[in-house]
């Protein structure tokens, strides 16, 4: 159990006995994540390392807001992002929050290149959207 005081302010990400199944299909499930607790300070670097198939992938979902609602499945226990909780509220609440970006560009969640997966949560133009990534990507 990961308790997180009078630091909640301060935290980011808490997760208190997490487990995700993927719903594979109507017979099986597919088992992701079992029994995650952690809590990751404002300011912290997480690493999540592991063997391929140990959940890294399922649980940055998780902290973006794709799990449960994106990626359906069984989500059991508590995860909060940035004071969002899992399952009760939309991807859209997520946006503004929190994002990923993986050493591979080809292996972004929606799109091909890191300019358009800035781009892919707002919703505008093309040219709007151009003018929206180059100044986020210019913040960071």
């Amino acid at each position: 159990m990961v308790s997180i005081g009078s630091d909640i302010n301060r935290i980011v990400a808490w997760t208190q006995r997490c487990s995700f199944a993927y719903h594979a299909d109507e017979a099986a499930e597919v088992d992701a994540l079992n029994d995650i607790s952690c809590a990751i300070p404002q300011g912290e670097i997480a690493i999540l390392c592991g063997q391929s198939g140990c959940g890294k992938t399922t649980y940055t979902r998780l902290l973006n807001g794709l799990i449960p609602g994106f990626y359906s499945g069984d989500l059991q226990g508590i995860h909060m992002t940035c004071g969002i909780r899992a399952g009760l509220a939309p991807v859209e609440s997520y946006v503004g929050q929190v994002g990923s970006v993986f050493q591979n560009p080809k292996t972004q969640y929606f799109n091909a290149d890191s300019t358009d997966e800035l781009a892919f949560p707002r919703g505008f133009g093309n040219a709007c959207m151009m003018s929206r990534s180059s100044f986020t990507s210019g913040i960071y």
